[in-house]
């Protein structure tokens, strides 16, 4: 069993993502987790992680988190193996509370989703290949108020091939079949599908790639309102002068995820990526983005590590009209320091701008603060 203990103290220059008037304030946000692993017997296992947060403003009390967050990472999972087999039963709650790589959600303070996801999944490994099967339920809902518009279900069927052509290459296949519900039809029900072929491996011991593409589609059937009959709340943040964002058909067309990471000398590893793919919307259809990022983790001596991460992404929205572009900055800075064996001290910078091309839609904002950390 692991215990694990947190305080982080943060300035934030923009917490409700406006462009026209953003508030700044201090946060401190106290964290717990726990982590147990528990072989049951040679066949089974249970693992459980938890981890709460709890987030307050300083000068702007009613904006705190109303209650406490299951961070991301929360899981219950257990596992039966036999033979070559391993089944595997999960459940993976979370509540997301900075709504950064959703271009459409702006102008929101205290924006709090619960995504809780539970299923199934078969792996069969036979050296050299493997394969996995699964199912999994999605339910969404907004425990702030905000962009209830998400409320639903979704459903997944997924799987995964891989053959070892070589001890450090291998080539498989990838399918995804999704369908989502809406519960107050304001957003349209869909269908997708995603097949794509995946090779990895390694060029040299210290370097290694992923790239996979494919075909992703979606069809959208007409259960969500007419964006003539929308009101603001409905669609929070888009005014009446982006009407048009609902909607904007179906969509068939190529993705790519082209990754690639290197260990560059004894405390320097670093990687890149691409990706390009479409992903639901909390405003239309879906969301078409093309993502470039890399990221550099640097041991600068045995007690300090630094990390720093760079994206942008270009993209658009889809519409009924004419979709609608946007461009995201991410920059992201961390030094921690390890003064005793359980004891890490953290120093950190994060600077984000999203452009939309609407009115009001653009914002930036920094953030930076120091978390002291405890494990047990």
């Amino acid at each position: 069993m692991a215990l694990a203990l947190g305080l982080e103290v943060a300035y934030n220059t923009n917490i409700n993502a406006s462009g026209i008037d953003p508030i700044g304030d201090i946060s401190l946000t106290p964290r717990f987790s726990i982590g147990v692993h528990w072989p049951i017997t040679r066949q089974n296992e249970l693992h459980f992680q938890l981890g709460l947060q709890y987030r307050r403003y300083l000068f702007h009390p009613d904006y705190s988190l109303n209650r406490f967050i299951i961070d991301p990472g929360t899981l219950l999972e257990y596992r039966v193996f036999t033979g070559d087999f391993v089944f595997t039963i999960y459940d993976v709650p979370a509540i997301y509370t900075e709504p950064d790589n959703d271009p459409g959600i702006f102008n929101t303070v205290n924006f709090q989703q619960l995504q809780n996801t539970a299923g199934i999944s078969i792996h069969h490994n036979l050296n050299k290949l493997v394969t996995t099967l699964g199912f999994e339920r999605v339910d969404t809902r907004s425990l702030s108020g905000t962009y209830e518009s998400n409320n639903g279900v979704s459903y997944r069927v997924y799987g995964t091939t891989f053959y070892s052509v070589t001890p450090t290459t291998r080539i498989g296949v990838r399918g995804v079949l999704s369908t989502r519900d809406y519960t107050n039809n304001t957003l349209n029900n869909y269908v997708s599908t995603l097949a794509g072929a995946v090779i990895t491996g390694s060029i040299t011991p210290l370097t290694s790639y992923h790239v996979e593409m494919g075909i992703q589609s979606a069809s959208y059937s007409a259960t969500g309102k007419p964006e003539s009959e929308l009101t603001f709340t409905e669609v929070d943040g888009f005014n009446e002068n982006v009407r048009g964002t609902l909607g904007g058909g179906n969509y068939v067309q190529p993705y790519f995820r082209i990754g690639i990471s290197s260990q560059l000398t004894r405390h320097i590893q670093h990687s890149a990526s691409f990706v390009r793919e479409a992903e639901p919307s909390s405003v239309s259809n879906y969301t078409e983005q093309n993502t470039i990022a890399y990221n550099v983790d640097w041991r600068l001596n045995r007690v300090a590590t630094l990390a720093l991460y760079g994206g942008y992404t270009l993209g658009q929205i889809s519409s009924s009209t004419t979709p609608i572009d946007y461009w995201q900055l991410n920059l992201r800075s961390r030094l921690s320091l390890e003064i005793t064996r359980d004891t890490n001290l953290a120093f950190f910078y994060d600077y984000l701008v999203n452009d939309l091309a609407v009115s009001n839609g653009s914002y930036d904002r920094s953030r930076f603060g120091v978390s002291l950390g405890w494990t047990f």
